[in-house]
């Protein structure tokens, strides 16, 4: 084969390699965070009930149970602080690369005694999907999961819709997907 030829058909082969990854949509993420602050306005330490007054007014009285520990360090005029987070990702993956069977996983902390009471919970969810359709009109999704389960959901977030844009029938998107809890007591001294 000559130079030329070679080099054309070496040109062509680096075209097509870069035209099917320029079709590979990007991975995508997201995370949100919120926070949510309450002042301890009375509490039944016996029956481990705390009556709390949140932002704009509203009122709650909430139980808390043994597995938050130094209860009895909190005191009326403290405020609780829950922080909650919610993060999803998702990215296409070759077939060798997929997580071919859902992983699940969770884990707690806990103040330990003598430290101001808390705690936190986080669970996570790792899952590769197979792309039925994509309908870039109405920003819907059809998937697949490895146990036969179909769902079609609506695409809302802008940079979602984005990603479901370069996605085809038949590819496999691992979605990671977390959530997170965490609630502390701050004591009126310190604030």
């Amino acid at each position: 084969m000559n130079t030329w030829l070679r080099r054309c058909v070496v040109g062509s082969l680096m075209m097509m390699v870069l035209a099917g990854c320029a079709n590979t949509p990007q991975p995508w993420s997201r995370k949100d965070v919120q926070e949510f602050s309450a002042t301890v306005t009375a509490l039944e330490k016996e029956q481990r009930l705390l009556s709390l007054q949140g932002e704009g007014g509203r009122a709650m009285t909430i139980y808390v149970g043994p597995e938050v520990r130094n209860f009895e360090q909190i005191k009326v005029g403290d405020k609780v602080v829950a922080t909650y987070q919610e993060a999803i990702a998702a990215a296409v993956t070759k077939p060798d690369q997929s997580v071919k069977e859902a992983q699940f996983g969770a884990e707690s902390k806990r103040s330990a005694p003598g430290e101001p009471p808390g705690a936190e919970v986080s669970a996570s969810l790792i899952a590769t999907v197979t792309i039925d359709a994509v309908d870039a009109g109405t920003n819907t999704l059809t998937f697949r999961r490895d146990d036969g389960m179909v769902r079609t959901v609506h695409v809302q977030d802008e940079g979602a819709q984005k990603f479901i844009k370069g996605l085809k029938q038949g590819d496999q998107v691992t979605v990671t997907y977390t959530e997170a809890l965490a609630i502390s007591v701050r004591t009126a001294a310190v604030l």
